[in-house]
């Protein structure tokens, strides 16, 4: 996932031109995501097994860690520009 995320980080920095708080906040949220993608001891979970189903456990995961509504809001914005990025570049 890293080289995705990467490139992604990329597109905001190049492409989109956001400031480096959003593109530092937006990395925060994804680093977060792909922690819980990867169980101790195990690999991460690849990209393309990725759908609602697992959205929604990190949405539980991140109540379960006492996260606040806006804050699992914003975390769940930076993954729909994510996979949105994802899906217009054809990457996933």
């Amino acid at each position: 996932m890293k080289p995705i995320l990467d490139k992604f980080i990329n597109y905001l920095r190049y492409e989109r031109n956001s400031s480096p708080a959003t593109i530092g906040d937006y990395h925060g949220d994804l680093k977060l995501f792909q922690e819980f993608l990867t169980p101790p001891g195990e690999k991460t979970m690849p990209i393309g097994e990725i759908d609602h189903r697992i959205i929604r456990e990190f949405v539980a995961w991140m109540y379960d860690r006492k996260l606040q509504k806006p804050t699992i809001a914003r975390k769940l914005a930076a993954l729909r520009t994510f996979f949105q990025v994802l899906r217009a570049r054809k990457i996933r």
